[in-house]
């Protein structure tokens, strides 16, 4: 059966209704990356993360002449050699068909537009600049 497509009817039926259920745990995340890559089967795999610097395991702080505890530790653990550390915190992934990667690059797309246009200062006009100008 093929499937169905936007305004196909199904019987004597003229609209579909999707109602969403969420997992009471259900809770969105933050991230600012992906890396990801097309699996052996031909879907596309996206892993999100949060890259930030690492927290120490623990830190040791001393206390200034005045019984004040110091700003900076005097030591922590672990103590990383490299000059630049960051760590990518994977919260979550999805694996998708590349129909379904397609459609959410079209939705992605959509709302990109709705925000530039929401976000494109308006001349005295109140018409957007051109972009030529």
């Amino acid at each position: 059966m093929p499937a169905l497509q936007q305004g196909d009817a199904v019987g004597d039926a003229k609209k579909v209704l999707f109602k969403y259920k969420f997992p009471e745990t259900y809770n969105p995340v933050y991230a600012n990356g992906a890396h990801g890559g097309i699996t052996p089967q031909g879907e596309l795999c996206l892993n999100f993360f949060l890259e930030r610097q690492p927290v120490p395991n623990k830190e040791t702080y001393g206390f200034s002449d005045d019984g004040r505890v110091t700003a900076k530790p005097i030591e922590f653990e672990p103590v990383d050699k490299a000059d630049a550390v960051f760590v990518r915190y994977v919260s979550t992934g999805v694996v998708m068909s590349m129909d379904t990667a397609r459609r959410l690059m079209a939705l992605i797309q959509r709302q990109l537009a709705v925000f530039d246009e929401l976000n494109t200062p308006a001349t005295p006009s109140g018409e957007p600049p051109n972009a030529e100008t």
